[in-house]
């Protein structure tokens, strides 16, 4: 018995599933260097804007936030759109709504004896103004 082989999907990428459109704010990977006892390569991710759509051949143009290339800041710099991410969202960062309760003033590095020292002579300032 022998079977017939199964097709085989290519791999998909993250990146490849994802489009880019002009305008959005992404992070590029930008190898950096080799980690010297390992195989392990240094990496750090730039943010940049998305300056044109991602061709058929899977690159994009954008411009990077920051002084970088250093030569020109705002030359567009073509990238491979496996090398580019959207920012991660913090989802521990509380969610702003348009109800929230202002916050509380704080007492702006003043200390406590002060502030009560001061409210005593402003409020005996304006006793003697309401007494005239």
């Amino acid at each position: 018995m022998t079977s017939a082989p199964v097709p085989t999907l290519p791999p998909t990428s993250p990146a490849l599933s994802v489009s880019f459109k002009k305008g959005d704010e992404v992070r590029v990977r930008m190898p950096v260097g080799r980690l010297l006892p390992s195989t392990l390569r240094l990496v750090i991710w730039l943010g940049a804007v998305v300056v044109s759509a991602a061709n058929d051949d899977g690159h994009l143009e954008v411009i990077y936030s920051g002084n970088f290339p250093h030569d020109d800041p705002f030359r567009t710099v073509r990238v491979a759109t496996k090398d580019v991410k959207f920012p991660a969202v913090d989802n521990a960062a509380p969610r702003p709504t348009g109800n929230m309760v202002a916050r509380r003033p704080t007492t702006g590095g003043k200390s406590l004896p002060l502030l009560k020292r001061l409210e005593k002579e402003m409020r005996a300032c304006s006793d003697a103004l309401l007494a005239m």
